[in-house]
């Protein structure tokens, strides 16, 4: 991407929300080609995801503190997982009491803006905090990102502990539990993936069709106006 256009586009994350679209629409008539229809693409964040934009914006210490903090949780647990002993509870604190931190400033940048936040935003900003950071640029997001979970995962060699010899019997019941457990474990995995699939493929029709709702309002005003004007005359 450009350097100016990617500045061009940090701005638009960055203006008031109200005036996301029109601003975004103004610029893609500037440009041509795949940057143009980069920009139509752009996604408008609902007024909680806006105001987690905000907080790498305008407080960007506490932004970062709480990517840190992420960070270092994270590497405990891949360590735990590894089967290597590590203390994971003074990294789930700090993780904790930075989420405390960004959720105040993040609703304190709501108030700054006149604006109020109900307790469903509320829920899905410090959900999202918790999940930071996320696959989305900082600044840029467009939808509250997924738990954690199973991305803990990512790069883990797991390591392999050889149990003492049990009876056949024992071993055989074991296994059968085993093998149980594994095909539940990847039966909720699939109903998992099929959730995320089903919410991100409504989430994008949520926006196509406003998109399309603000594309037929403005040729709605544009008409009223040239009424109006051959009225005059």
């Amino acid at each position: 991407m450009a350097p100016k256009l990617d500045s061009q586009i940090d701005e638009l994350y960055q203006l008031p929300l109200e005036q996301f679209t029109e601003k975004r629409n103004a610029l893609a008539k500037e440009l041509s080609g795949s940057a143009k229809t980069q920009v139509r693409r752009l996604i408008k964040p609902s007024l909680a995801i806006w105001a987690i934009n905000q907080l790498f914006w305008q407080e960007r210490p506490t932004y970062s503190a709480l990517v840190d903090a992420s960070d270092k949780l994270r590497a405990a647990h891949r360590t735990l997982l590894s089967g290597h002993k590590t203390d994971v509870r003074k990294p789930e604190q700090l993780h904790r009491a930075a989420i405390e931190r960004a959720t105040a400033t993040t609703t304190r940048i709501l108030g700054r803006n006149g604006l109020g936040v109900s307790s469903g935003a509320f829920d899905t900003i410090r959900r999202s905090l918790a999940a930071l950071p996320t696959d989305e640029p900082p600044g840029r997001l467009t939808r509250p990102p997924e738990p954690a979970g199973f991305t803990l995962l990512t790069g883990v060699t797991p390591r392999i502990i050889r149990a003492a010899s049990a009876p056949p019997h024992a071993s055989a019941e074991k296994t059968r539990k085993e093998q149980k457990e594994q095909e539940e474990q990847r039966q909720q995995e699939r109903a998992e993936k099929a959730k995320q699939a089903a919410r991100a493929e409504a989430a994008e029709k949520l926006e196509r069709a406003k998109q399309e709702a603000e594309q037929s309002a403005s040729r709605l005003a544009a008409a009223q106006r040239r009424l109006a004007e051959l009225e005059k005359d």
